[in-house]
């Protein structure tokens, strides 16, 4: 059996993938081809030659890393997401996400902050106020608003709605789910090791999607952060073990009408999806960049320690960095079940 690794992309049908083949090797009875973190086998002969396009077929069966034997458990879309949007106060958009529910408690996680159903603790009080800081208090008028304390809303349960795209990289990454301050002390849960574990394996024969693919939505593996993240192109950074990611769902790639007009049905150009969204967000929104890393390389993984907001007097470098220039906040956000059950990651 002959393995050949080539570089893809993905075709407008959404399940097929045509793939550039930069190589002269002779056709081979059976073969492996790996597409940006697909793998696939092609039971049929593969004519390979230069610049010649494949199509790998929806139905293409996932080789394990052994080579040993084949599975043929596709993933479920059980449910898709709609965050709505709003581009520094701007009309609200659709960004719709395709869930795999069934594959992984992370994706169970991300549909539970969808639905604003998890709840997530506050961390521990911290010991009394010290004689200087208790001076400072009986300063302040009785009036006063006093400062935000995360108790006092513990029992409201974290959602994604007033969440912001908090930070994009161009052509790497666009982060997500940064959420609302009220939320913003809350611990998010983890995962067991043992369970990650054996969802780890289930997710390496179903999920045939790594987090560098293009569309592809993770988040990070065993939980402890409310972030994730979409991959507007194609980024093997992602992949990484600094990352340790898992891909959770998918940008829908279906085009339906943008929002105001429903009218206009002679013509295809008012027809996006939310890849195209994606795309806009990824080229049109200017950043903040980093002036020690303007190409977004070392960026600090989910689940760090981040800067909410900037303090001139003790400079932080993470909290603009690739921030974008106006505010993108998720004014709503839904979850619903996926009409058509049969729909599969192919």
């Amino acid at each position: 059996m002959t393995t050949t690794t080539v570089a893809a992309t993905r075709s407008n049908t959404r399940r097929d993938f045509f793939v550039d083949v930069a190589s002269t090797t002779a056709t081979t009875t059976a073969g492996v081809v790996t597409v940006a973190g697909l793998t696939a086998a092609v039971a049929a002969p593969v004519p390979v030659c230069m610049a010649q396009e494949i199509e790998i077929a929806a139905a293409a069966t996932v080789v394990d890393d052994n080579n040993a034997h084949q599975h043929d458990d596709p993933v479920i879309v059980t449910s898709i997401v709609t965050f709505h949007l709003s581009i520094a106060r701007g009309p609200s958009k659709p960004l719709r996400i395709e869930v795999f529910g069934d594959s992984s408690d992370e994706a169970q996680f991300f549909t539970s902050l969808a639905a604003g159903t998890v709840q997530a603790s506050c961390p521990p009080e911290q010991p009394e106020n010290s004689p200087e800081e208790n001076t400072v208090m009986s300063m302040i008028d009785e009036n006063a608003e006093l400062p935000f304390k995360c108790t006092d809303s513990e029992s409201v349960p974290v959602s994604y709605k007033g969440s912001q795209l908090w930070r994009l990289v161009p052509d790497k990454r666009l982060d997500f789910g940064r959420v609302d301050s009220m939320f913003a002390s809350r611990i998010p849960p983890t995962f067991s090791s043992s369970s990650s574990s054996a969802l780890s394996s289930k997710s390496t024969q179903t999920v045939r999607m790594a987090p560098s693919t293009k569309g592809a939505v993770s988040m990070k593996r065993n939980g402890g952060a409310f972030e994730f993240t979409i991959t507007p192109s194609y980024n093997p950074a992602l992949d990484s073990e600094k990352e340790d990611l898992i891909v959770i769902g998918r940008v829908m790639m279906t085009k339906e009408k943008e929002e105001g007009n429903d009218d206009d049905k002679s013509s295809d150009a008012s027809d996006v999806s939310s890849m195209d969204f994606v795309t806009m967000l990824n080229t049109k929104i200017p950043t903040r960049k980093d002036l020690s890393d303007r190409k977004g390389i070392n960026v600090p993984p989910l689940g760090s320690t981040f800067a909410r907001a900037c303090n001139f007097s003790e400079p932080n470098t993470t909290c603009a960095q690739f921030k974008p220039i106006g505010r993108i906040v998720v004014t709503e956000v839904s979850v619903k079940k996926s009409s058509t059950q049969n729909q599969q990651l192919r």
